[in-house]
């Protein structure tokens, strides 16, 4: 439906519009940054409150998680805690060994199949790397199932990892590394204190944000600000990201377009502070993790790309980047040959 949606946009040429549809609800979709940051700035008040629909309440059971529930007493209550017990920045630097231990679980995963002489499904590699970070950090444990022998994901994991990714899918709506220099030659794994230092690593990553995001909207918000009170807006992530008005060629992958200078501020972050796309998101509703995503994002990307070389497989040199007819993810998963490219003591053994 979003593709309807962003194609029914282009066809007016608009970057904002009203879709009524049947049963009395309003859309209001936004691909412009401007009105992006007078949402989830200005009005940020107004446009707070979440909508009962859009299948948030079957993903958040009930309306329990602070992404889902309603702008009231419960969520203040939710967000408290969770900012002061769960990633508050005491918190955070306090879980770094368990985040540094799933980093290194990553390259032996890989270094694993590796040595098998056996290709990686990248897809799997680097959602469950995001999804044992987060087990080890609220449950003390990698895996809810066994997993295999080379450290990957058992069958139980993997359906359970699919079944979050697909629920996510219906809350947001109704339901390379010889470019990487810095990365070479390093005597010792990269860790999170290198993060401000990796700043084509961020870029690679910004970009990356840009034109494939997580899903086609932001959760919904509903508000009541110069359109009908209670319609849906969404901020289209695909359309922000996508905007020639904004994004010279945006088709193109450019981190480079990330790294000019802006404001004087040298260091590369992944939080879009104008909206020109969204990353994290802003505003009351925003991403209270945002540090922690920057830590998990900028881990993940950098020591796939310092400890091995990828080879796509059967000897193409292309990458089918088709889109799911459903979704932003590609259609067939990433299946890439990993190489190892630094001494052989560097990479962990579990």
């Amino acid at each position: 439906m979003f593709r309807w949606v962003h194609k029914l946009m282009k066809d007016m040429n608009t970057d904002i519009c009203l879709i009524r549809l049947p049963g009395g609800a309003n859309l209001v979709p936004v691909l412009d940054p401007a009105i992006a940051r007078e949402m989830l700035r200005k009005q940020d008040a107004t446009f707070a409150d979440r909508s009962i629909s859009f299948g948030s309440h079957a993903v958040s059971g009930g309306y329990v998680t602070t992404a889902a529930v309603p702008y009231n007493d419960q969520w203040r209550k939710m967000r408290k805690v969770f900012t002061s017990e769960i990633v508050s920045p005491a918190r955070h630097v306090w879980l770094q060994e368990k985040r540094d231990e799933e980093a290194d679980n990553l390259v032996f995963y890989v270094h694993s199949r590796c040595m098998a002489g056996k290709s990686v499904d990248l897809r799997v590699a680097t959602r469950h790397y995001c999804g044992n970070v987060m087990r080890k950090i609220m449950f003390g444990r990698r895996f809810f199932g066994e997993p295999t022998a080379d450290g990957g994901p058992g069958k139980m994991e993997v359906k359970h990892v699919e079944a979050v990714f697909t629920a996510l899918k219906y809350l947001y709506w109704s339901c390379l590394s010889d470019f990487f220099p810095c990365l070479w030659g390093y005597s010792r794994l990269v860790q999170e204190s290198d993060i401000g230092r990796l700043n084509y690593v961020k870029a690679c990553a910004r970009e990356a944000f840009r034109l494939h995001p997580l899903a086609p909207f932001n959760a919904p918000h509903v508000g009541g600000y110069f359109i009908p009170k209670g319609s849906h807006a969404l901020l289209s992530r695909y359309g922000l990201g996508r905007n020639p008005k904004v994004w010279p060629d945006p088709l193109r992958f450019d981190p480079e377009r990330h790294l000019e200078n802006d404001g004087g501020v040298d260091e590369v972050a992944l939080v879009e502070k104008e909206l020109r796309f969204i990353s994290f998101s802003t505003g009351r509703r925003g991403c209270v993790a945002t540090v922690l995503g920057t830590c998990m994002t900028t881990m993940l990307l950098a020591r796939l790309l310092q400890c091995f070389a990828w080879t796509p497989v059967g000897g193409n040199k292309t990458v089918d980047l088709s889109e799911a007819e459903d979704g932003l993810s590609l259609a067939t998963p990433l299946m890439a040959l990993p190489k190892t490219r630094l001494a052989r003591h560097l990479y962990p053994v579990v």
